[in-house]
C-alpha cells in the first residue's frame, strides 16, 4: 500500500534541492511548526535508499532538545510512512 505525503511549497522546494545533483550542501532555516523534523525524516529515508551504509549526524542546540523533540518525530515518521523500526543489537542475539 502506497502512502502519500502532502508537503507545503517550501518543503517541496527543499526536497527538490536535496535531490538535485547541482548542490552538495543544502541548508534549511525555518521557524516553529514548519515541519523540520518531519522533513528530516523523509530526507534521511531517501538517503537510506540511495546510500544504505551511509551515516548521518543530527545536531541541535542541546542534547535534550534532540532527544525529546527531533528523535521521537523521526522514529514516528519512519514507522508510520516507511514501516521502519529500530533494531537494537541485543534483539539479534
Amino acid at each position: 500500500m502506497k502512502k502519500y505525503v502532502i508537503l507545503n511549497e517550501k518543503q517541496a522546494e527543499y526536497l527538490q534541492l536535496i535531490q538535485s545533483i547541482r548542490f552538495q550542501i543544502v541548508a534549511l532555516v525555518a521557524g516553529r511548526g514548519f515541519g523540520k523534523s518531519f522533513l528530516m525524516a523523509i530526507v534521511t529515508w531517501l538517503m537510506k535508499e540511495q546510500m544504505p551504509r551511509a551515516r548521518v549526524g543530527i545536531g541541535g542546540v542541546t542534547v535534550k532538545m534532540v532527544k525529546v523533540g527531533t528523535i521521537p518525530m523521526l522514529k514516528m515518521v519512519w514507522k508510520e510512512l516507511f514501516g521502519l523500526t529500530e533494531v537494537k543489537y541485543r534483539d539479534w542475539e
